[in-house]
């Protein structure tokens, strides 16, 4: 199997986690963030445009008075430990998104 193709099945695990079936604006994030990173497209990676794209935000809102992208990045960061703690670290691929960025590694 090629790295794309584990990473994509690790994504479909993970959403369908416990830690991420509860949350469908957590998964909705966590799908964005790694297919535009599996796109090429880290640049497309940034706040404004996951406001956009995942939470229906103006193209013009204001990122420093609506923290929605900010807050669930936190939440996507502590379902993503919850996951892997589930399952341990069996897994092949594991997904982290990294403090202070949305870019998933």
């Amino acid at each position: 199997m090629m790295p794309r193709e584990q990473v994509q099945t690790e994504l479909e695990r993970l959403l369908a986690s416990s830690a991420f079936k509860g949350s469908r604006r957590s998964s909705d994030f966590l799908r964005f963030v790694v297919d535009a990173s599996l796109a090429g497209h880290p640049e497309s990676i940034k706040e404004r445009t996951i406001g956009v794209e995942v939470f229906g935000r103006p193209a013009d809102y204001d990122t420093s008075e609506d923290a929605i992208v900010r807050v669930k990045a936190n939440e996507v960061r502590k379902r993503l430990a919850q996951a892997y703690q589930e399952v341990g670290v069996a897994t092949p691929v594991h997904i982290v998104m990294p403090a202070g960025s949305y870019v998933p590694e």
